[in-house]
């Protein structure tokens, strides 16, 4: 089966005449080589595909794991103020009862 394009291409330049003996073996290296583009270009696609969807399951886990690190950051400084809140208030506590303790 001759490639589409080279069959355009064929009828084209030779009209409805038969092909001549000694372009034969031309024309088929050419179909191969047609058939052979067309393979690799489908299988460039279809790799490209792949890679696409990998790629943006990928992106998409990220955003997942990117919320939940910035939740836990959240947290984790509200309870950074809460702490050192805290911390602050037991340094002016015992300065409290230091002063009691002086008197």
């Amino acid at each position: 089966m001759m490639h589409k394009t080279l069959a355009r291409q064929v009828k084209r330049y030779l009209g409805e005449k038969p092909v001549p003996a000694e372009f034969k073996e031309l024309l088929e290296a050419i179909n191969k080589t047609y058939l052979g583009f067309d393979r690799d270009r489908k299988l460039n696609e279809r790799s490209l595909e792949i890679s696409s969807r990998e790629l943006t399951q990928k992106n998409e886990e990220l955003k997942k794991e990117i919320n939940l690190a910035n939740q836990k950051t959240e947290e984790l400084e509200i309870l950074n103020k809460a702490m050192t809140g805290r911390e602050v208030r037991m340094a002016e506590l015992k300065e409290e009862l230091e002063k009691f303790k002086d008197n």
